[in-house]
């Protein structure tokens, strides 16, 4: 099997008459308090042992994806982000929260709220998928780094989500029980 990667995704070509990998697209949504928890589903995906024997035995690839990924050019942000989520065409968006919620990517809402939407409208669209999972992390954070303003802003957005949807969501504290968590659900 061959793999070709690129920041649209990756594509297994099957050689020989074998089959081909199905694929598990993530796409990872977060605000810069969450930098820690991205680099911890990449990781995950990219090198847990247990995880890559699940793979190579159910024949599945996984790619994640995020806003770090998208090439700058011109135009507004959010929308190339945007574009680059319909072209990739996620299977999971995995939403992560602390103390911020972003600012406003251009149309009165954060790049977060319009990942929120899309991920919703293509969730409605495609009869529960793509799967979209929320994880809070409720550990105590640096009083200096306390920005009153995002976090009113996080508290709105949750409670416009949990009231609007039978939201699950995931909360944990800390790196580490996020690690637990999620290599958890990837399972």
């Amino acid at each position: 099997m061959c793999y070709y990667a690129s920041g649209r995704g990756t594509t297994a070509v099957a050689l020989s008459g074998k089959r081909s990998m199905k694929q598990l697209r993530i796409f990872i949504a977060f605000a810069s308090d969450c930098e820690g928890e991205r680099r911890i589903i990449r990781k995950i995906c990219r090198s847990d042992e247990m995880i890559r024997t699940l793979c190579r035995e159910l024949e599945v690839h996984l790619d994640c994806f995020d806003f770090k990924d998208v090439p700058s050019d011109a135009g507004r942000p959010q929308s190339l982000i945007n574009s680059a989520v319909d072209r990739w065409k996620p299977d999971w968006f995995i939403f992560i929260f602390w103390g911020r919620l972003g600012c406003d990517a251009g149309l009165g809402m954060t790049g977060m709220e319009e990942e929120w939407n899309r991920a919703i409208n293509l969730n409605k669209e495609g009869g529960g998928h793509p799967r979209v999972s929320l994880y809070f992390n409720e550990a105590e954070g640096n009083p200096f780094d306390v920005n009153s303003v995002q976090e009113e802003a996080l508290e709105k957005f949750k409670t416009a989500v949990f009231s609007e949807y039978q939201a699950l969501a995931t909360r944990f504290k800390g790196s580490r029980e996020f690690s637990k968590q999620f290599r958890s659900d990837l399972h």
